[in-house]
């Protein structure tokens, strides 16, 4: 008897326990014009899991993009009577901090996903890698300190999505001309 109720106790503590914080970055569209804004957004999930603090650095090639702003939006505990404090963003060469919230010396489960949004400008043709900040401490979010980024693709501002889409199909009609008929 002692031993069913062992084990009965071991599955539902496991089945209580906290699991893997996710955090993702999506841009708002697939290709960007170099000049336009690449809007980024940044969703991260606790999945129960406990902190103090949390924050985001989002480093990238200089040369391709510069970072223009960010926001975010409060995490709350103890169902809303407590407010995360979001701090300032920076951004420079390179880098733009995409989240920065403190919610107490102790650590605190968080009632909601974390949202915030980052905004850097296409400033060179060619692709764009975003990734988590892997100097240690440029990532901290319930358990993660490494996490997926993402890359955009931006086109230079002569040839936009129309040129693109009339050289596709320029490409197709010269190998079909090209192919020999039967």
């Amino acid at each position: 008897m002692l031993r069913a109720a062992l084990i009965v106790a071991a599955v539902e503590l496991v089945a209580t326990g906290a699991g893997a914080a996710t955090l993702t970055i999506t841009p708002d569209k697939a290709v960007y014009s170099v000049g336009e804004n690449i809007v980024l957004s940044v969703v991260g999930d606790s999945e129960g899991g406990t902190e103090s603090f949390v924050y985001g650095r989002l480093v990238f090639n200089d040369e391709r993009a510069s970072c223009v702003s960010a926001s975010q939006t409060p995490l709350t505990s103890f169902n809303g009577t407590v407010q995360w404090v979001p701090l300032p963003l920076v951004g420079g060469p390179g880098f733009g901090e995409a989240f920065f919230q403190i919610g107490s010396v102790n650590d605190f489960p968080v009632d909601n996903l974390l949202e915030a949004t980052a905004v850097l400008l296409a400033t060179t043709p060619g692709t764009l890698d975003l990734a988590w900040g892997s100097a240690g401490d440029e990532l901290r979010f319930f358990g993660l300190t490494t996490a997926p980024g993402v890359s955009v693709d931006r086109l230079h501002p002569a040839i936009g999505l129309e040129a693109v889409f009339v050289r596709s199909i320029l490409d197709q009609a010269a190998a079909d001309f090209a192919s020999p008929v039967v």
